[in-house]
């Protein structure tokens, strides 16, 4: 009954990570785009504009990657996902940074 149950909420996690994943690239690809088609229209804050949406999709795979903690069997993989948790903050925390700075040299 026990591993019923574990391989059930295991599935409800894989399955969580997956679409949160996707969810994140989404993000990216939309705000990238976005940002193309600003860049082209000569439109201002384009580069704090595609931070957010850079940042956002971020937020949504580290999120996915905190759901993998759960999931994780062994130290080596436990070990992988924290560098991989550690990297997408210091991203985020980086592209934050900048975000602030765009917006006092706009100011």
């Amino acid at each position: 009954m026990y591993e019923a149950i574990e391989k059930v909420f295991e599935t409800i996690i894989q399955y969580s990570m997956l679409i949160l994943e996707i969810i994140g690239t989404v993000v990216i690809l939309l705000s990238t785009i976005q940002a193309v088609i600003r860049l082209i229209c000569r439109k201002q804050n384009t580069p704090i504009r595609l931070a957010h949406g850079i940042s956002l999709g971020l937020e949504f795979m580290l999120c996915s990657e905190v759901l993998r903690t759960i999931v994780a069997r062994d130290l080596n993989s436990l070990l992988i996902t924290g560098g991989l948790v550690a990297l997408r903050a210091a991203m985020t925390v980086l592209i934050h940074w900048e975000i602030k700075r765009e917006k006092a040299e706009h100011d």
